[in-house]
């Protein structure tokens, strides 16, 4: 199975990766129908499969398997329940939202063999998240996902959004709440609140804002060390772009913390300068089309605007195709910004990727 972030690269870059493949599956996140009728066009006989399911269910729950165009419709669906596992659709009153109500959603719940025990020493998130079954034998759990989801005419389920406080950024689900607790660790930061945000520059896309009070003003942490703290802790995608350091957080009457109420943010964004080559320009193109942003300068930190291990297997790819050189996914990562790759560039040698071989699968047995 590959994840939706893998999916969508190679669909984009080689769908053509995938002949003489029987099945391909993408799990993770929402799949694009376009994309798999790439890889359906590109790769006659192969079967695109998206799975559904969260790591609290053993992974996959339920399938929707696509081998021709006419299988995948506007949205792909995440399909119908594996053996051993009972999906349910239900209202905030755990009441069933029947299949034959069109348009009809509700937050979807999983139960059976495959539902986990719970979470390991947190059982507040366990009583909260696996709750008793009122459709099962006695003492039976079933996991609520936090997934708001619809039933199709044809008996399929379609992903619709959260039901929480969990957001998706580039793909990833991620919990605010664990990423706030881990600047909270830091000896002078008194309180963190971590929210989404849309950069109305078009620079950074959706991405990740912390605010931060400090404990002493005086002596505020720098927004490198803040992410440096978060880095050693938390995987990339959970770090936020953008540090906005305030002496205390907007409070609503209740006195809990008011989003609404937050400041937006200045741009990460450096102020931009252009590039002097046209090696620099056609950087800059690529760069920003692997990133999803408008434009990209010579001064701008990639890391601040986004690069993530699937972006910088997209832009090593198609770096290597405009240059007709070799550039590593570590090489693209060490690079800081565009005048970095530049130089890699000029320094790379010519591309030489080894062709893929066909393996007998029984020698591997």
């Amino acid at each position: 199975m590959l994840a939706t972030g893998l999916f969508k690269v190679v669909a984009e870059e080689a769908p053509e990766a995938f002949r003489g493949i029987r099945e391909v599956w993408s799990g993770g996140d929402v799949v694009s129908p376009a994309l798999v009728e790439r890889i359906i066009a590109a790769c006659p006989g192969t079967r695109v499969v998206n799975a559904y399911g969260p790591c609290e269910t053993t992974t996959a729950v339920s399938l929707h398997a696509m081998e021709a165009a006419g299988d995948i419709g506007a949205v792909v669906p995440i399909g119908r329940p594996l053996d051993n596992t009972r999906l349910y659709v239900l209202d905030p009153a755990l009441r069933p939202v029947p299949p034959g109500a069109p348009g009809a959603s509700g937050e979807l719940y999983i139960a059976g063999e495959r539902v986990a025990r719970g979470y390991q020493h947190r059982h507040a998130l366990t009583a909260e998240r696996f709750v008793a079954c009122p459709f099962g034998g006695s003492g039976e759990r079933m996991y609520r996902t936090g997934d708001v989801v619809a039933w199709t005419p044809e008996g399929h389920l379609v992903f619709q959004g959260r039901a929480d406080s969990q957001v998706k950024i580039r793909g990833f689900r991620i919990e605010p709440g664990e990423i706030q607790a881990a600047l909270e660790q830091h000896e002078n930061v008194s309180h963190a609140v971590v929210v989404p945000r849309e950069d109305p520059a078009g620079r950074l896309g959706k991405h990740l804002v912390a605010y931060v009070v400090p404990t002493r003003p005086e002596d505020a942490a720098s927004t490198e060390e803040l992410r440096a703290r978060v880095s050693r802790s938390l995987p990339e995608h959970m770090v936020p772009a953008v540090f906005v350091l305030l002496e205390k957080l907007p409070l609503t009457v209740n006195g809990k913390v008011d989003r609404a109420a937050l400041p937006e943010p200045e741009s990460a964004a450096r102020a931009y300068v252009p590039p002097n080559t046209p090696t620099e320009k056609q950087l800059c193109d690529l760069v920003a089309l692997a990133l999803g942003v408008e434009r990209v300068g010579m001064a701008d930190d990639l890391l601040g605007l986004g690069l993530d291990s699937l972006v910088a297997t997209r832009l090593a790819n198609s770096i290597g195709k405009a240059f007709g050189v070799t550039v590593t996914i570590r090489a693209v990562f060490e690079a800081g910004g565009v005048p970095e790759l530049a130089h890699l560039v000029r320094n790379a040698s010519p591309g030489s990727r080894p062709k893929l071989r066909r393996v007998d699968r029984s020698a591997l047995a």
